[in-house]
């Protein structure tokens, strides 16, 4: 069997179950949005998977799309993150990995830590069950460091005044 297509039959299963146990519709536009968010390959702006839809000829609202997000963080299949920079940005569900984020650029690079995983997991706090954690690493990107240093190396250069060649006057007495 096709691991995606069983990926897509779980995520259905896990809906389907949420929906009749807090009694709501089964719509296609819901599963539609499932669907479409199992396929993106990285995180999503409700504006980006409803252009996404659009673009693949499916027929949804704006305002569908939004309302099916929020369903699907209630029912734990989406996480919604805020890397500090304003817009709302979701993702499947994640599976033990976290989040490095360059401060200069934004960019976000997700990486897995089994043995931190590991250590999360094991961690027990009184009165609370753990279902899932996020992390997210602030910092500057390999890339970003390099040209901060380029730019500070160009700068010092710049900013060392002029000193002629010429050993200076003495007065004589």
């Amino acid at each position: 069997m096709n691991t995606e297509k069983s990926k897509n039959e779980e995520l259905h299963e896990v809906l389907t179950a949420y929906l009749l146990r807090t009694r709501r519709r089964r719509t296609p536009e819901r599963y539609m949005v499932l669907d479409c968010i199992a396929d993106c390959d990285a995180h999503f702006s409700a504006d980006s998977l409803f252009s996404q839809l659009a673009a693949s000829g499916r027929r949804v609202s704006l305002g569908t799309v939004y309302n099916t997000i929020e369903l699907l963080i209630e029912c734990g299949l989406v996480v919604e993150h805020n890397f500090g920079d304003g817009g709302r940005v979701f993702e499947l569900a994640p599976t033990g990995h976290y989040h490095l984020i360059c401060t200069c650029c934004g960019k976000i690079k997700e990486v897995s830590d089994g043995q931190l995983e590991s250590l999360i997991a094991a961690k027990h706090y009184p009165s609370f069950t753990m279902r899932r954690f996020s992390l997210s690493i602030y910092g500057i990107c390999s890339r970003c460091a390099r040209k901060n240093k380029a730019t500070k190396k160009t700068d010092k250069i710049l900013s060392t005044p002029n000193i002629p060649d010429k050993k200076p006057i003495r007065n004589k007495k």
